[in-house]
């Protein structure tokens, strides 16, 4: 609730809030799928306010696979997540 209204506000001063800055988008829930829906939202609807896209990451069944002291902790999705980094870096340093 707190992003939804700070970003309303933000974006009646300006439309496009996010100022064309290249974004790796990350989104997680206690669920299987991760905030999958919320990313999907996200991917379709930030672009028209500002948004460049690069990456997106999301890391399913929060309790199971995040620890507070060492991040992420499941070995494939801390892979994973090295990979959407990387190619981050990549796309933003040409």
């Amino acid at each position: 609730v707190a992003f939804k209204n700070v970003f309303d506000w933000a974006s009646r001063i300006n439309v496009k809030v996010f100022q064309d800055k290249p974004m790796l988008l990350m989104t997680t829930s206690p669920g299987g799928y991760g905030g999958g829906n919320v990313m999907a939202e996200a991917h379709k609807f930030f672009p028209q306010f500002g948004a460049i896209i690069k990456e997106t990451f999301s890391l399913p069944k929060f309790y199971e696979n995040f620890d507070q002291d060492n991040g992420v902790i499941s070995p494939e999705h801390l892979n994973s997540l090295r990979e959407k980094i990387a190619g981050f870096k990549e796309q933003i340093s040409s």
